[in-house]
């Protein structure tokens, strides 16, 4: 390559819709190695942070009424593992509809889903401190649940001037990653 040449464009509106392709994102990024997902550190970091702000805010929160955004989420549930158990609704806002579709494939337990179970456990083990013989799995079949119980998959749009599109609503936590610097097509926006 030479210096002279340019980099291909990000993908952005029309094309990050039809180009995106979850299954092989979440294989590349989030497949855990021999199935131990401990051995990705900065997966691991990323919980124990999310894990540990939580801890400290959370537990200021009513569990009965606190509501959680997850804006442009994409296909992926992980930061949410740990925040389920402090808010009694997730608002899972993505931008495409193959990036909903996965995780609503997911939600139903439908066949052909993302296999989050490993990162359940991993969670579980490694960030809250609950022991893998504790209740012989069922801790992590729990949190499952409690997780596919509780999101609410939405659409959303970062670029538009109503980026949830839908919903109108308050939210006591806001969660977003990579999605300003994945979803907006120039600086300036």
């Amino acid at each position: 390559m030479s210096h002279d040449s340019q980099p291909e464009p990000a993908l952005s509106g029309v094309s990050y819709h039809e180009d995106f392709a979850c299954k092989e994102y979440l294989n590349l990024f989030y497949k855990p190695s021999d199935g131990n997902p401990n051995k990705n550190k900065s997966k691991c970091f990323h919980r124990r942070q999310i894990y540990t702000f939580l801890k400290r805010y959370g537990d200021n929160l009513d569990t009965n009424t606190a509501r959680l955004l997850e804006f442009g989420g994409g296909p992926v549930i992980l930061s949410l593992i740990s925040a389920v158990v402090y808010v009694d609704r997730i608002i899972f806002a993505a931008y495409t509809e193959s990036e909903r579709n996965e995780i609503q494939l997911w939600k139903d337990g439908r066949e052909g889903a993302y296999d989050w179970s490993s990162h359940i456990r991993c969670t579980l083990e490694l960030v809250e401190n609950i022991a893998p013989g504790d209740d012989a799995g069922g801790a992590w079949l729990a949190r499952q649940e409690l997780l596919r119980k509780r999101i609410n998959v939405v659409p959303c749009d970062i670029n538009s001037d109503n980026p949830l599109l839908v919903h109108q609503e308050p939210f006591e936590m806001i969660s977003t990653s990579l999605c300003l610097e994945a979803a907006c097509p120039t600086h300036e926006k």
